[in-house]
């Protein structure tokens, strides 16, 4: 077990190539965590993080349990395929370690609710790598939206083209669960009100490779009466991000994505909005982890936690239902708010 305060978390890194080799490196950067055994069936993924970062072979594990069996670690940090984790969320838990799991949560809400229920009877501490709602301009824009800088909101508008032809990793709904489930959050994130319904359809253009989802339409109406309306695909052939959210007296506007610019419409003025930008000059991936280091260390729980990440896995099991049934799901606020106190 850890020693003391000013020791590093040893961790156990659940997939080490692709967004896993990002967390990797990150972590080996950071004085906080000290990366211990990588877990993976890809043997190239061993020979780049070794090399790359110094790691002996003898710290890699084709399984998770031979890992957790083997090496004295803290945490898990999970970026396997999604479909895997809520296997190894709850593996992780059993053995008495921490998670940081790359989104989404889980693919289902009956497993991210027992997920949660497992880690408070366990006394342990889950986080949710949804940090696209760190970027500095999501940031900003729920930022205005709660200073209300043009008023009150009233209706909005969300459009995503993202060039992504290869589908997702094999999965229910896959645009929907590991694409929309970003979108989603960064919604809740800047509107700061419990959605109330969902009306979604989720299908795959006649020359799209994806199987299930590539491409999600949904009408989210929240409380105080504003609605939202979404395109999202990823099997787009050119790449556009637009978020409008139409207020009182104009209109905040993202156009882009990570480095989106933040504008405030007006009937006869234009006003950029520079980003805030995140702590200390650091990316929203570095960010997250000072934040998950604190809430290990200080017990301060941030806003991607597993319990505070289950509204954004209610609405998308919502949409899922929605587009499955072709009938408007109805959600509970009185759900989100329990989240959020």
């Amino acid at each position: 077990m850890k020693e003391s305060s000013d020791t590093a978390y040893r961790t156990i890194h659940v997939g080490c190539g692709t967004r896993g080799a990002v967390h990797l490196r990150n972590l080996m950067a950071m004085p906080h965590f000290r990366p211990v055994a990588l877990v993976d069936v890809v043997e190239q993924y061993f020979d780049d993080a070794c090399s790359r970062h110094g790691l002996c072979r003898s710290a890699c594990f084709k399984s998770l349990g031979d890992a957790l069996r083997t090496v004295e670690a803290e945490a898990v940090i999970i970026s396997s395929p999604a479909p895997l984790h809520a296997s190894s969320i709850q593996e992780s838990l059993e053995s008495g370690r921490h998670v940081w799991v790359e989104k989404p949560f889980t693919c289902d809400l009956a497993s991210a609710e027992r997920c949660v229920a497992l880690a408070h009877h366990k006394g342990l501490k889950i986080m949710v790598g949804n940090q696209a709602r760190l970027a500095p301009p999501f940031r900003t824009f729920r930022r205005l939206l709660a200073e209300k800088a043009l008023g009150e909101p009233g209706y909005g508008l969300l459009v995503f083209h993202k060039v992504r032809p290869k589908p997702y990793n094999p999965s229910v709904h896959e645009q929907l669960w590991q694409m929309d489930v970003h979108n989603f959050d960064t919604i809740l994130s800047i509107l700061q009100r419990p959605p109330l319904s969902i009306a979604a359809r989720s299908f795959v253009p006649p020359w799209s490779q994806y199987r299930q989802s590539a491409t999600v339409s949904a009408l989210i109406e929240f409380e105080g009466g504003l609605h939202l309306n979404m395109l999202s695909s990823s099997d787009s052939k050119a790449m556009e991000y637009r978020m409008r959210i139409e207020c009182a007296q104009g209109a905040v506007v993202q156009d882009g994505y990570w480095d989106g610019r933040i504008r405030l419409l007006q009937k006869d003025k234009v006003t950029d909005v520079p980003a805030d930008p995140c702590p200390n000059g650091w990316s929203a991936d570095v960010w997250q982890f000072h934040l998950f280091y604190d809430y290990l260390s200080r017990g301060i729980e941030p806003e991607t936690s597993g319990r505070l990440n289950l509204p954004t896995i209610r609405l998308c099991d919502a949409a899922q239902r929605s587009s499955e049934t072709g009938q408007t799901v109805q959600l509970v606020a009185m759900e989100y708010n329990r989240a959020r106190s």
